[in-house]
């Protein structure tokens, strides 16, 4: 598998499993992010650009590339600064769909 082929919902399931929300999510409605968006207000957007997934909220971006490099990022006025990603959460969610860490 390659990583440009990931589904929205497979892309939803990575993004929730970086913010750490991945064990709230409901396997039976294709990993739905609704109650993340009422109760956080926030759509996530996706762009494939290149070699990586651009994966944007509100409040928070995060990136991976075909080598599996990942950025992680709080938007703020004057950037991206840091803030907490899970990457257990992201490798498992990976092996999951199929790639070899």
């Amino acid at each position: 598998m390659h990583l440009k082929d990931l589904t929205k919902s497979q892309l939803n399931l990575l993004f929730c499993s970086a913010m750490g929300w991945h064990s709230q999510l409901s396997t039976t409605d294709e990993y739905s992010v609704e109650k993340f968006d009422k109760f956080c207000e926030q759509k996530l957007n996706y762009e494939w650009e290149g070699n990586l997934w651009t994966i944007r909220s509100d409040k928070v971006q995060i990136e991976i590339h075909e080598n599996l490099y990942f950025r992680c990022g709080h938007i703020v006025g004057t950037g991206i600064g840091g803030t907490a990603f899970d990457l257990k959460a992201v490798c498992k969610c990976l092996r999951e769909f199929g790639f070899e860490l």
